[in-house]
């Protein structure tokens, strides 16, 4: 196998497209604000100190500025949180119905707030994201691409990289894309773990994906290009045994180009800081293969040294 993308929702948000989960709750409908985020009232009933429901109100509340909006969520992350405050307890099992109900409201709005996202005009797209993509274009090798995003990969290939349609990679959706005939297709949630109460299985990531190739994928590319993902808690997991992998590989197996793109300071510590918790480390990547994190925020700094962008550009294109 030749060479493969693999991109998260960074990719996305690199193209001005407003698919954060920030975005989704902001969104004005009318005269509606957080028009699609179900938790904007106040929680009643018997559970409403201690639901999903109170968990993401009160989020909400905390965070939100003086116009309603708020700047940063992780709703998985959240997810996470609050079912890991239930191990140990006696779960009361109305109360996890009634928050599998709030979890499938929230997972029903955010496939419809997907689904209208592109008629929403996005920013300007980063000019150095559309290098790559031009320059992935005119390699022509990359001919699969895994996209962990709800949004249609190969339209933005077309609508941003020039992509022809007879001439794009095959996509797998790992989280799927939103569905008329089902109004929960998109997958969302928090990776398997036995001591998550029974009742609140229903959260979990493998009750609402299919298998993939993604790791035999992985292994076989020569090239794999990550693009905005954050290998965080959530998203390692599909990752773990690929760079295990590749630290321990034999000396003499060939060396693969493996690139991460990701933008900020932060977000580059994040990474390694993930790596560090799979057990890899960089300077095994480094010797195993020809292993980089770029920075995408650095190379619009004043003074930043653009080589390894340009290299990765000029390669991609003469290959």
């Amino acid at each position: 196998m030749g060479k493969l993308l693999v991109i998260g929702n960074g990719f996305d948000i690199a193209l001005g497209l407003r698919s954060r989960y920030s975005d989704y709750i902001n969104v004005i409908s009318g005269t509606t604000r957080n028009a699609f985020w179900p938790f904007r009232d106040v929680p009643t009933g018997r559970y409403s100190e201690c639901s999903l429901y109170r968990h993401f109100y009160d989020y909400f509340q905390a965070n939100k500025d003086n116009a309603g909006h708020i700047r940063w969520i992780d709703i998985e992350g959240e997810l996470l949180k609050y079912v890991r405050s239930k191990i140990g307890l006696t779960i009361d099992e109305d109360l996890a119905r009634e928050d599998e109900s709030s979890f499938n409201m929230l997972k029903m709005m955010l496939q419809k707030y997907i689904s209208v996202m592109p008629n929403i005009e996005p920013e300007s797209p980063d000019k150095n994201i559309i290098r790559l993509l031009k320059a992935i274009k005119l390699n022509g090798k990359f001919d699969k691409a895994y996209s962990f995003n709800y949004t249609n990969l190969q339209n933005e290939l077309i609508r941003f990289g020039e992509f022809e349609t007879n001439n794009l990679p095959n996509v797998v959706n790992i989280h799927r894309t939103p569905s008329n005939e089902n109004y929960f297709n998109i997958v969302l949630g928090i990776n398997e773990d036995p001591s998550i109460p029974k009742c609140y299985r229903f959260l979990f990531k493998s009750s609402q994906t299919e298998s993939t190739d993604i790791l035999q994928d992985m292994a076989k590319a020569n090239e794999v290009i990550f693009y905005g993902i954050s290998f965080g808690e959530i998203d390692f997991i599909y990752f773990k045994t690929f760079f295990k992998h590749i630290a321990n590989q034999s000396i003499l197996d060939p060396k693969k180009h493996i690139t991460i793109f990701t933008f900020g300071k932060r977000s580059v510590e994040s990474i390694q800081d993930s790596l560090y918790a799979m057990g890899v480390l960089i300077q095994d990547l480094k010797e195993n293969s020809y292993f980089s994190i770029v920075d995408m925020e650095r190379i619009w700094l004043p003074g930043y040294d653009e080589t390894t962008f340009i290299n990765i550009i000029t390669r991609l294109e003469s290959e």
